[in-house]
């Protein structure tokens, strides 16, 4: 079983990422600079960049076109990338269940209940 990788900095995890577009890249490093980060790691699967935050019980994570675990000042715990597959619509209609936490990483579960990032 593979484990997760960790990095000296965003910066160093953020090159494993070459093909995000340059203004997320910009955005991460606003959302983030005031952080006291304690470590900074992708799971197995390299699916996301996970930041583990002094004081806080959940991890920031930060994938191509969102960073959760940061507060938009509306009240949202995460914020859309200028670069995101995001958009308003019916297209994902039944799809958005709400998903329970993973208990380790707070991504939101599959309905078998194992978390891919963590297990």
């Amino acid at each position: 079983m593979s484990t997760r990788q960790t990095y000296s900095s965003i910066d160093s995890a953020l090159s494993t990422f070459p093909w995000w577009p340059k203004a997320n890249l910009e955005r991460i490093h606003e959302l983030t600079s005031g952080l006291s980060i304690t470590e900074v790691y992708t799971p197995p699967r390299r699916s996301y960049i996970g930041l583990v935050v002094e004081g806080a019980t959940r991890i920031v994570s930060i994938s191509s076109g969102f960073v959760a675990g940061v507060q938009d000042g509306r009240g949202n715990n995460w914020v859309a990338l200028p670069v995101n597959a995001l958009r308003d619509g019916d297209a994902a209609k039944g799809r958005d269940q709400p998903m329970d936490p993973c208990p380790i990483c707070s991504i939101g579960l599959p309905k078998s209940g194992l978390c891919g990032n963590c297990f």
